[in-house]
C-alpha cells in the first residue's frame, strides 16, 4: 500500500479504503508482510451490470483525480521527492 500511496500521491486513507473494499468483495487477499494478491477464484467472468457500475465508479474517480490535479497546478502546489507538499508563499 505504501508504494501505491507514494506513486499516486493520494491520501493514504483512500488507498486503504480501496484495498479493504477489494478484500470485502473477495477479489483480493492481504498477506501480512507479503502484500495484497488477487484471488484466483475472482478471475471468473463478471456480469455486465457489475462492469457498468465499476466503469461508472472508475470514471467518477478519474474525473475527481484530474480535477484535484488541476487545482494543485493552478495553485502552484507541488509534491517533492521528500514526500512533502510544497505550497508557494
Amino acid at each position: 500500500m505504501k508504494d501505491v500511496v507514494a506513486s499516486l500521491a493520494i491520501n493514504p486513507n483512500t488507498v486503504v479504503r480501496a484495498y479493504r473494499e477489494l478484500e470485502n468483495k473477495g477479489l483480493t487477499v492481504g498477506r501480512p508482510g507479503q502484500g495484497t494478491f488477487i484471488q484466483p477464484s475472482s478471475l471468473s467472468p463478471v456480469g455486465m451490470p457489475h462492469l457498468t457500475k465499476l466503469r461508472r465508479s472508475l470514471l467518477g474517480w478519474l474525473i475527481a483525480a484530474v480535477w484535484n490535479i488541476k487545482v494543485l497546478i493552478r495553485n502552484n502546489i507541488t509534491y517533492s521527492r521528500d514526500k512533502c507538499w510544497q505550497i508557494p508563499t
